[in-house]
């Protein structure tokens, strides 16, 4: 996870009361840039779905960048061929904070996220798309009940 550092000490900078505004907005615009850039959606991915080491505040920016990922799917965030795996542990992460009761705003943007790339992908056919949501959530669950019985 490539300047993870980095996108974590801009969104405290950003988030710090008190922290002075060139310096803030300094972070806004880079963060901006960050989570525009080709495969940032993969660090987003990887830390929404392991939602055990950051706070609240950090899940949902990555988690809001990930929807904003899945909404500009163009290729240039985005990869064609990334859209499945995408879809897979975020329905994963998705599962697992409903799980653990703490859907809250971060299940609300990997929902978006989620239903976003449904919309947007050419991945399924338009008749079928909430039957496939469907299967790839109901897989999902079975596994978390599995893992926890």
């Amino acid at each position: 996870m490539e300047g993870l550092a980095a996108v974590r000490q801009a969104l405290a900078t950003l988030l710090q009361k008190g922290a002075d505004t060139a310096a803030r907005r300094q972070a806004d615009l880079w963060l901006q840039a960050w989570r525009a850039s080709p495969g940032s959606w993969r660090t987003c991915l990887a830390l929404v779905h392991n939602q055990a080491q950051l706070p609240e505040q950090d899940r949902y920016f990555f988690a809001c960048s990930l929807r904003f990922a899945c909404q500009k799917f163009n290729g240039d965030i985005l990869e064609q061929s990334s859209v499945k795996q995408v879809v897979d542990q975020a329905a994963s992460a998705l599962v697992a904070l409903f799980d653990r009761g703490t859907g809250g705003a971060v299940a609300g943007q990997l929902s978006a996220a989620i239903a976003a790339i449904a919309v947007r992908a050419p991945l399924w056919d338009p008749n079928r798309v909430v039957t496939d949501l469907a299967v790839v959530f109901q897989e999902h669950q079975q596994n978390m009940m599995l893992t926890a019985g």
